[in-house]
């Protein structure tokens, strides 16, 4: 395994179960702010070579390492969740979709159920999946980019630079 690998796993696990457990609740805020734990998923991945290495990252390696921990954070975080949903300590997808059907029938919205149907079953997991990765990805990035500016140690690291060659 690379270090950068090791770096964002080790961010990415911490983002991952920061997320899932803020999920636990099942507070609308904290659901909303746990994408926020990607960020610093990212953070960490950066932090993490740093320290590790004792060099200074530049901008597109620290942002491509805090993607990659944001990634993985997003699985992690997904799996969890999906953990979680088995053994009944969070609605599972089809029970929230269910809920949510029963508001919008009360409120007359007739127009986005078959939506939400199809976002009950496997399709909705995938799609939920997908989109984790996006913003775990995008927050991950964000994290990276200010752990780079944040973490500064040694000499700037040369190796990506000689990869790209």
């Amino acid at each position: 395994m690379s270090d950068k690998l090791t770096s964002a796993s080790i961010g990415g696990l911490v983002g991952g179960l920061l997320g899932a457990l803020m999920a636990l609740p099942q507070n609308q805020l904290l659901s909303t702010i746990s994408c926020l734990v990607y960020m610093l998923a990212g953070g960490i991945g950066v932090w993490h070579y740093t320290n590790e290495h004792n060099v200074t990252l530049e901008g597109k390696q620290g942002v491509e390492l805090g993607a990659l921990s944001g990634v993985v954070g997003a699985l992690i975080g997904a799996t969890l969740g999906f953990f979680f949903m088995a053994i009944d300590m969070l609605p599972t997808q089809a029970e929230a979709m269910s809920e949510a059907m029963e508001r919008m029938e009360e409120a007359g919205a007739e127009s986005g159920m078959g939506f939400m149907e199809m976002m009950a079953g496997p399709a909705g997991m995938a799609i939920g999946l997908v989109i984790a990765i996006v913003i775990g990805a995008v927050m991950g990035l964000s994290g990276g980019a200010i752990g780079a500016a944040m973490f500064k140690k040694g000499s700037e690291d040369q190796d990506l630079e000689e990869g790209s060659e």
